[in-house]
Protein backbone atom coordinates (compact mmCIF):
# COMPACT_ATOMS: atom_id res chain seq x y z
CA UNK A 1 0.00 0.00 0.00
CA UNK A 2 2.77 2.35 0.82
CA UNK A 3 4.25 2.06 -2.51
CA UNK A 4 1.25 2.50 -4.47
CA UNK A 5 0.68 5.89 -2.47
CA UNK A 6 4.37 6.48 -3.52
CA UNK A 7 3.94 5.99 -7.25
CA UNK A 8 0.24 8.16 -6.75
CA UNK A 9 2.65 10.73 -5.54
CA UNK A 10 5.07 11.07 -8.05
CA UNK A 11 2.79 10.94 -10.48
CA UNK A 12 0.83 13.93 -9.12
CA UNK A 13 4.43 15.67 -8.85
CA UNK A 14 5.39 14.99 -12.71
CA UNK A 15 1.61 15.97 -14.00
CA UNK A 16 1.26 19.18 -11.70
CA UNK A 17 5.37 20.24 -13.01
CA UNK A 18 3.90 19.19 -16.74
CA UNK A 19 1.15 21.71 -16.07
CA UNK A 20 3.75 24.60 -14.24
CA UNK A 21 5.85 23.94 -17.44
CA UNK A 22 3.05 24.18 -20.08
CA UNK A 23 1.94 27.28 -18.57
CA UNK A 24 5.04 28.77 -18.30
CA UNK A 25 5.80 28.14 -22.17
CA UNK A 26 2.57 30.05 -23.01
CA UNK A 27 4.17 32.48 -22.42
CA UNK A 28 7.59 32.16 -23.33
CA UNK A 29 6.92 33.55 -26.72
CA UNK A 30 7.31 36.91 -27.16
CA UNK A 31 3.67 38.33 -28.29
CA UNK A 32 5.48 40.56 -31.13
CA UNK A 33 8.83 38.69 -31.52
CA UNK A 34 11.09 38.85 -34.96
CA UNK A 35 10.14 35.76 -36.22
CA UNK A 36 6.75 37.55 -37.63
CA UNK A 37 3.74 40.14 -37.83
CA UNK A 38 1.20 39.44 -35.49
CA UNK A 39 -1.72 40.03 -38.53
CA UNK A 40 -0.53 36.61 -40.60
CA UNK A 41 -3.00 34.47 -38.85
CA UNK A 42 -5.87 37.01 -39.61
CA UNK A 43 -5.09 36.00 -43.05
CA UNK A 44 -2.40 35.08 -45.78
CA UNK A 45 -1.74 38.72 -46.96
CA UNK A 46 -3.51 42.13 -46.32
CA UNK A 47 -3.68 45.32 -48.01
CA UNK A 48 -3.01 48.36 -46.67
CA UNK A 49 -3.25 51.93 -48.34
CA UNK A 50 -2.60 55.67 -47.72
CA UNK A 51 -4.94 58.11 -47.23
CA UNK A 52 -4.07 62.08 -47.97
CA UNK A 53 -5.55 64.01 -44.94
CA UNK A 54 -5.15 67.16 -47.13
CA UNK A 55 -7.02 66.23 -50.05
CA UNK A 56 -10.61 67.42 -48.45
CA UNK A 57 -9.67 71.20 -48.08
CA UNK A 58 -9.22 72.06 -51.91
CA UNK A 59 -11.32 69.51 -53.28
CA UNK A 60 -13.97 68.19 -51.20
CA UNK A 61 -15.58 66.45 -54.10
CA UNK A 62 -12.76 64.25 -54.70
CA UNK A 63 -12.33 60.61 -54.66
CA UNK A 64 -12.28 59.60 -50.97
CA UNK A 65 -11.55 63.29 -49.97
CA UNK A 66 -13.60 62.15 -46.75
CA UNK A 67 -11.86 59.25 -45.12
CA UNK A 68 -15.44 57.92 -44.60
CA UNK A 69 -15.00 57.17 -48.43
CA UNK A 70 -12.21 54.46 -48.23
CA UNK A 71 -13.06 51.32 -49.33
CA UNK A 72 -12.42 49.97 -46.09
CA UNK A 73 -12.56 45.36 -45.61
CA UNK A 74 -11.65 43.00 -43.21
CA UNK A 75 -8.03 41.30 -43.71
CA UNK A 76 -8.86 38.02 -46.14
CA UNK A 77 -11.54 40.04 -48.28
CA UNK A 78 -11.15 39.96 -52.42
CA UNK A 79 -11.75 43.96 -52.41
CA UNK A 80 -10.84 47.06 -50.67
CA UNK A 81 -7.79 47.91 -47.81
CA UNK A 82 -7.65 46.17 -44.51
CA UNK A 83 -5.79 48.79 -43.16
CA UNK A 84 -6.15 52.89 -43.66
CA UNK A 85 -2.89 54.77 -43.06
CA UNK A 86 -3.94 58.64 -42.52
CA UNK A 87 -1.24 60.77 -43.58
CA UNK A 88 0.30 62.70 -42.06
CA UNK A 89 1.02 64.09 -38.74
CA UNK A 90 3.79 65.24 -37.51
CA UNK A 91 5.99 64.30 -34.44
CA UNK A 92 5.33 66.64 -31.53
CA UNK A 93 1.98 63.63 -31.07
CA UNK A 94 -1.18 63.01 -31.37
CA UNK A 95 -3.32 64.20 -34.88
CA UNK A 96 -0.77 67.28 -34.43
CA UNK A 97 -0.32 68.03 -38.46
CA UNK A 98 -3.33 66.56 -40.17
CA UNK A 99 -4.50 68.60 -42.51
CA UNK A 100 -8.15 68.24 -42.76
CA UNK A 101 -11.06 69.05 -39.56
CA UNK A 102 -11.22 66.25 -37.14
CA UNK A 103 -14.07 65.56 -38.03
CA UNK A 104 -13.13 64.27 -40.71
CA UNK A 105 -10.41 61.87 -39.25
CA UNK A 106 -13.54 60.80 -36.46
CA UNK A 107 -15.99 59.72 -38.88
CA UNK A 108 -13.64 58.09 -41.39
CA UNK A 109 -11.79 56.25 -38.57
CA UNK A 110 -15.82 55.18 -37.36
CA UNK A 111 -16.44 54.34 -40.84
CA UNK A 112 -13.56 51.84 -41.87
CA UNK A 113 -14.41 50.27 -38.37
CA UNK A 114 -17.43 49.20 -39.23
CA UNK A 115 -16.31 48.08 -42.61
CA UNK A 116 -14.08 45.47 -40.35
CA UNK A 117 -11.00 47.14 -41.64
CA UNK A 118 -7.93 48.95 -39.21
CA UNK A 119 -6.36 52.34 -38.95
CA UNK A 120 -3.35 54.11 -38.60
CA UNK A 121 -1.73 57.45 -37.62
CA UNK A 122 1.14 57.91 -40.15
CA UNK A 123 3.60 60.07 -38.97
CA UNK A 124 6.51 61.73 -40.92
CA UNK A 125 6.27 61.22 -44.71
CA UNK A 126 7.92 63.57 -47.03
CA UNK A 127 6.59 66.61 -44.97
CA UNK A 128 7.19 66.27 -41.42
CA UNK A 129 10.72 64.71 -40.31
CA UNK A 130 10.93 63.13 -36.86
CA UNK A 131 14.19 65.40 -36.29
CA UNK A 132 12.10 68.30 -36.27
CA UNK A 133 10.51 67.21 -33.10
CA UNK A 134 12.45 64.17 -31.63
CA UNK A 135 15.62 64.87 -30.70
CA UNK A 136 16.81 62.65 -27.44
CA UNK A 137 15.60 59.72 -25.85
CA UNK A 138 13.42 62.23 -23.99
CA UNK A 139 11.78 63.55 -25.99
CA UNK A 140 11.06 60.27 -28.06
CA UNK A 141 9.13 59.19 -25.06
CA UNK A 142 7.20 62.35 -25.03
CA UNK A 143 5.95 61.29 -28.36
CA UNK A 144 4.78 57.81 -27.47
CA UNK A 145 2.33 59.30 -24.44
CA UNK A 146 1.02 61.10 -26.64
CA UNK A 147 0.08 57.85 -29.02
CA UNK A 148 -0.88 56.24 -25.72
CA UNK A 149 -3.57 59.58 -25.40
CA UNK A 150 -4.41 59.27 -28.65
CA UNK A 151 -5.31 55.64 -28.78
CA UNK A 152 -7.81 56.50 -26.04
CA UNK A 153 -8.94 59.22 -27.84
CA UNK A 154 -9.97 58.39 -31.13
CA UNK A 155 -9.70 54.43 -30.98
CA UNK A 156 -6.54 53.88 -33.65
CA UNK A 157 -5.19 50.60 -34.15
CA UNK A 158 -2.13 51.59 -34.53
CA UNK A 159 0.90 53.92 -35.95
CA UNK A 160 3.17 54.01 -38.86
CA UNK A 161 6.08 56.03 -38.58
CA UNK A 162 7.28 57.49 -42.04
CA UNK A 163 10.93 58.33 -41.89
CA UNK A 164 12.04 59.36 -45.57
CA UNK A 165 15.15 61.58 -44.37
CA UNK A 166 18.00 60.74 -42.47
CA UNK A 167 17.76 63.68 -39.28
CA UNK A 168 17.11 61.34 -36.39
CA UNK A 169 20.03 58.54 -35.60
CA UNK A 170 19.24 55.19 -35.29
CA UNK A 171 19.56 55.02 -31.29
CA UNK A 172 17.13 57.65 -30.99
CA UNK A 173 14.87 55.37 -33.43
CA UNK A 174 15.02 53.08 -32.03
CA UNK A 175 14.39 54.05 -28.15
CA UNK A 176 11.30 55.82 -29.68
CA UNK A 177 9.98 51.75 -30.95
CA UNK A 178 11.07 50.71 -27.99
CA UNK A 179 9.29 53.22 -25.45
CA UNK A 180 6.14 53.05 -27.59
CA UNK A 181 6.02 49.37 -27.84
CA UNK A 182 6.49 49.06 -23.88
CA UNK A 183 3.63 51.85 -23.65
CA UNK A 184 1.22 50.72 -26.41
CA UNK A 185 1.59 46.73 -25.32
CA UNK A 186 1.19 44.10 -27.94
CA UNK A 187 -1.18 44.54 -29.61
CA UNK A 188 -1.05 47.75 -30.93
CA UNK A 189 0.62 48.23 -34.36
CA UNK A 190 3.52 49.72 -34.94
CA UNK A 191 5.18 49.55 -38.41
CA UNK A 192 7.94 51.41 -39.87
CA UNK A 193 8.00 52.62 -43.65
CA UNK A 194 11.65 53.76 -45.29
CA UNK A 195 12.75 54.79 -48.85
CA UNK A 196 13.96 52.57 -51.34
CA UNK A 197 17.32 50.69 -50.71
CA UNK A 198 17.45 52.89 -48.04
CA UNK A 199 18.14 49.86 -45.80
CA UNK A 200 21.31 49.75 -46.76
CA UNK A 201 23.10 53.05 -44.60
CA UNK A 202 22.17 54.66 -41.65
CA UNK A 203 19.77 55.44 -39.86
CA UNK A 204 17.98 53.16 -41.26
CA UNK A 205 20.30 50.11 -41.48
CA UNK A 206 20.76 50.38 -37.35
CA UNK A 207 17.12 50.76 -36.98
CA UNK A 208 15.81 48.45 -38.81
CA UNK A 209 18.49 45.81 -37.22
CA UNK A 210 17.77 46.60 -33.49
CA UNK A 211 14.35 48.17 -34.16
CA UNK A 212 12.87 45.04 -35.61
CA UNK A 213 11.82 43.48 -32.53
CA UNK A 214 10.07 46.09 -31.69
CA UNK A 215 7.48 46.24 -35.32
CA UNK A 216 4.70 44.51 -36.20
CA UNK A 217 5.79 45.15 -39.57
CA UNK A 218 8.11 46.96 -42.42
CA UNK A 219 6.46 48.69 -45.46
CA UNK A 220 9.47 49.12 -48.43
CA UNK A 221 8.38 52.44 -50.90
CA UNK A 222 9.60 50.64 -53.69
CA UNK A 223 8.75 53.32 -55.78
CA UNK A 224 10.45 57.04 -57.04
CA UNK A 225 14.00 55.74 -56.90
CA UNK A 226 14.69 57.38 -59.71
CA UNK A 227 17.16 54.84 -60.93
CA UNK A 228 16.03 52.55 -63.70
CA UNK A 229 18.01 49.41 -62.87
CA UNK A 230 15.86 49.27 -59.68
CA UNK A 231 14.43 45.74 -58.43
CA UNK A 232 11.99 45.30 -55.56
CA UNK A 233 13.58 41.72 -55.04
CA UNK A 234 16.54 43.55 -54.08
CA UNK A 235 14.75 45.62 -50.83
CA UNK A 236 13.46 42.16 -49.88
CA UNK A 237 16.80 40.19 -50.34
CA UNK A 238 18.47 43.37 -48.56
CA UNK A 239 16.04 43.24 -45.36
CA UNK A 240 16.27 39.63 -44.96
CA UNK A 241 20.29 39.95 -44.90
CA UNK A 242 19.87 42.17 -41.62
CA UNK A 243 17.50 39.30 -40.39
CA UNK A 244 14.16 40.63 -40.63
CA UNK A 245 11.26 37.94 -41.38
CA UNK A 246 9.67 37.64 -44.82
CA UNK A 247 6.07 37.75 -43.20
CA UNK A 248 7.22 41.16 -41.65
CA UNK A 249 7.82 43.10 -45.33
CA UNK A 250 5.33 44.77 -47.02
CA UNK A 251 6.13 45.64 -50.19
CA UNK A 252 4.85 49.15 -51.31
CA UNK A 253 3.40 50.49 -54.99
CA UNK A 254 2.33 53.83 -56.36
CA UNK A 255 -0.17 53.22 -58.88
CA UNK A 256 -0.19 54.41 -62.22
CA UNK A 257 2.55 57.62 -62.72
CA UNK A 258 5.36 57.74 -60.24
CA UNK A 259 6.75 61.15 -59.08
CA UNK A 260 10.07 59.97 -60.55
CA UNK A 261 9.08 60.11 -64.13
CA UNK A 262 10.83 57.17 -65.37
CA UNK A 263 9.02 54.86 -63.63
CA UNK A 264 4.77 53.64 -64.25
CA UNK A 265 2.86 51.11 -62.38
CA UNK A 266 0.15 49.34 -64.65
CA UNK A 267 -2.50 46.95 -62.93
CA UNK A 268 -0.40 44.37 -64.55
CA UNK A 269 2.40 45.26 -62.77
CA UNK A 270 0.68 45.65 -59.24
CA UNK A 271 -0.86 42.00 -60.02
CA UNK A 272 2.50 40.81 -60.76
CA UNK A 273 3.83 42.62 -57.43
CA UNK A 274 1.03 41.12 -55.72
CA UNK A 275 1.55 37.48 -56.64
CA UNK A 276 5.10 37.76 -55.87
CA UNK A 277 4.21 38.83 -52.58
CA UNK A 278 2.32 36.01 -52.24
CA UNK A 279 4.75 33.14 -53.61
CA UNK A 280 7.59 34.87 -51.27
CA UNK A 281 5.43 34.51 -48.20
CA UNK A 282 5.48 38.33 -47.38
CA UNK A 283 3.33 40.09 -45.15
CA UNK A 284 1.21 41.98 -47.56
CA UNK A 285 1.25 44.90 -50.30
CA UNK A 286 0.51 48.40 -50.13
CA UNK A 287 -0.44 51.05 -52.03
CA UNK A 288 0.07 55.27 -51.89
CA UNK A 289 -2.51 55.91 -51.91
CA UNK A 290 -6.30 55.53 -52.50
CA UNK A 291 -6.71 59.09 -53.59
CA UNK A 292 -4.99 58.64 -56.66
CA UNK A 293 -6.47 54.93 -57.45
CA UNK A 294 -9.52 56.56 -59.67
CA UNK A 295 -10.74 57.44 -62.69
CA UNK A 296 -10.89 61.40 -62.08
CA UNK A 297 -10.27 63.76 -59.64
CA UNK A 298 -8.97 67.27 -59.13
CA UNK A 299 -9.47 69.14 -62.19
CA UNK A 300 -8.54 66.43 -64.58
CA UNK A 301 -11.04 65.00 -67.00
CA UNK A 302 -12.61 61.21 -66.76
CA UNK A 303 -10.32 58.64 -67.59
CA UNK A 304 -6.63 60.81 -67.79
CA UNK A 305 -3.76 58.46 -66.82
CA UNK A 306 -1.63 61.26 -65.05
CA UNK A 307 0.43 62.01 -61.86
CA UNK A 308 -2.38 62.28 -60.18
CA UNK A 309 -5.03 59.94 -60.96
CA UNK A 310 -4.37 56.05 -62.85
CA UNK A 311 -7.39 56.94 -65.15
CA UNK A 312 -8.70 53.52 -64.26
CA UNK A 313 -12.53 52.87 -62.28
CA UNK A 314 -11.89 53.96 -58.44
CA UNK A 315 -10.40 51.63 -56.35
CA UNK A 316 -9.19 49.28 -59.67
CA UNK A 317 -5.14 48.72 -58.01
CA UNK A 318 -6.32 48.35 -54.19
CA UNK A 319 -9.67 46.08 -55.37
CA UNK A 320 -7.01 43.62 -57.89
CA UNK A 321 -4.53 43.27 -55.19
CA UNK A 322 -7.21 41.77 -52.79
CA UNK A 323 -8.48 39.63 -55.20
CA UNK A 324 -4.95 38.60 -56.85
CA UNK A 325 -3.53 37.99 -52.69
CA UNK A 326 -7.12 36.23 -51.30
CA UNK A 327 -8.03 34.00 -54.33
Amino acid sequence: MKQILIVLFQTFLHLTTFVACFQTNKLSVPPNGDSGNKLAPLGPLFVETYWESWIYKDYPQDYCAEMKDVPASPIGSTSGANIVNIAFADYTGGLNGIECNISNVVAGIEAVHQAGGLVKVAYGGALYSMSFSVTDQLSAEVFCDSVVQMREDYKVDGIDLDVEDGGTNALIQTHLLKSCREKLGPDFLITYTYPALASNVEPWLGTLKDGNQFLDYINVMAYDVYWTGYDFVMDIEALEAIGIAKNKIVLGLMPGHHDAGNEYTSLEDAQNAALYAKEQGLGGVMTWDINRDCDQRMNYGPGQDNLYQTGQPKAAFINLLSQTINL
